[in-house]
């Protein structure tokens, strides 16, 4: 059975050359004895460091999966060697900012419709991980604001 952990802020953790960064927990931590935290997004994930403080204060290890500038789809094509590879108890999904960022003035870079579709597949695949791994945990982060402004548009409504 899947669980929702609510109340993500958009942030994140700071990045390695390599693309991902690991923090081990504090030994003195044993909230959730040495788990591992897999925070995926962008660079409001990778430049943070909530991540990090969350992690050494659950006592989890981290690994920080942001990558500056990447959309819903670029997390599709990376999420096997970023997340699926780390063997996660805890995953936090973080995109929508570059998704709607517009590539010719008006059109977003991913279309409202693909990332709805690229969100979901990306939860579909960190529920599978539940199912062949363990009982991983998913934390979605949703750019609330991003997705109903772009929805009223493509409704033709006013989004004030």
């Amino acid at each position: 059975m899947k669980k929702w952990i609510a109340g993500i802020s958009a942030a994140a953790l700071m990045l390695s050359a390599a693309g991902t960064a690991v923090a081990a927990p504090a030994e003195d931590a044993p909230v959730l004895d040495c788990s591992t935290l897999v925070t995926f997004g962008d660079s409001l994930t990778a430049l943070s460091s909530w991540p990090q403080d969350a992690a050494k204060e659950l006592n989890m290890y981290l690994v920080n999966a942001g990558i500056g500038g990447h959309t819903s789809a670029n997390a599709l094509a990376r999420f096997d060697r970023d997340v699926a590879s780390k063997d996660p108890d805890f995953v936090t999904i973080a995109f929508g900012t570059n998704d709607f960022v517009r590539v010719n003035g008006t059109d977003p870079q991913v279309s409202l419709e693909d990332f709805r579709t690229n969100m979901e597949t990306i939860v579909d695949k960190v529920e599978a991980l539940e199912l062949q791994q363990k009982n991983t945990k998913i934390a979605m982060e949703q750019m609330q604001a991003q997705i109903a402004a772009l929805q009223a548009k493509l409704n033709g409504e006013d989004a004030r």
